[in-house]
């Protein structure tokens, strides 16, 4: 991310724990964009309880979105996560994940 959102992420992960809570409510934002911040700073954080609502995030209606989830689930890392982003990989072409 590039510019303000990129900044803002940035600001956001270095809040660190305290904001996992929020950023996971946003993640049911109807604005992609929003969504995908919220993603980017949770998988910075790196936090386990972001683990579950990033799975779902896989099947969110925009392709950017399950990107970006699946690129945040990858930078927690842990079994469940790492699962899921190779279902995902799996069902998902690489052209469709771009």
């Amino acid at each position: 991310m590039r510019g303000v959102e990129g900044s803002a992420a940035n600001a956001l992960a270095e809040i660190g724990e305290p904001a996992v809570e929020p950023l996971i409510a946003v993640l049911k934002d109807s604005d992609e964009n929003v969504r995908n911040l919220a993603i980017v700073s949770l998988g910075d954080i790196g936090d386990a309880r972001a683990v579950e609502p990033l799975i779902h995030a896989l099947k969110d209606s925009s392709k950017k979105v399950r990107s970006f989830a699946a690129k945040a689930l990858k930078k927690i890392g842990g079994e469940k996560a790492e699962k899921h982003v190779r279902d995902y990989q799996k069902q998902t072409p690489w052209y469709k994940r771009l």
